[in-house]
């Protein structure tokens, strides 16, 4: 049955009322997760457990798809579901790198370094994911993200 709830959006002020059909809850990437069709949107979402409040089963019915798989949508504990997806390339210095070699299971470069690809399907998941490090990781490819990240700091800095 779908559900309906209270979701607290990442860097929203008011949370929303969303209407979903759950297909799973899965564990991944430090959170749990709803996995689910949402009213209103094209393919899956996934919903934060701990942004979610006052959640109501409801009469409607759904029939899940036939083609759902968990597996499908967890890679490497990681969720991610897109078309049309794009790489990111980012090195991580020293400082941070061995850190980072750790969480995803890599070995650390001859300098001291790592450099990883990402499946990139959203660019405002990869400014969020750049900048959370600071000057401790750089942007390879692709050359857009790069200057949005460039243009994201020159209007931070109000040049």
């Amino acid at each position: 049955r779908r559900v309906r709830f209270s979701y607290h959006k990442s860097g929203a002020d008011q949370a929303a009322t969303r209407v979903a059909a759950p297909l799973a809850v899965v564990y991944a990437e430090l959170s749990w997760y709803l996995v689910a069709l949402a009213d209103g949107a094209t393919g899956l979402r996934f919903f934060r457990l701990d942004r979610m409040d006052e959640v109501q089963v409801t009469d409607d019915t759904f029939e899940p798809p036939a083609e759902f798989s968990v597996d499908a949508v967890l890679r490497e504990r990681k969720m991610f579901v897109a078309e049309g997806v794009g790489m990111l390339r980012v090195r991580y210095s020293a400082r941070v790198a061995r850190w980072v070699a750790e969480r995803e299971g890599v070995p650390v470069d001859a300098d001291g370094t790592v450099t990883l690809e990402h499946p990139l399907a959203d660019p405002h998941w990869a400014l969020r994911h750049v900048l959370q490090y600071g000057p401790d990781a750089e942007v390879l490819e692709p050359a857009a993200v790069r200057e949005a990240i460039a243009a994201g700091l020159r209007e931070i800095l109000g040049e």
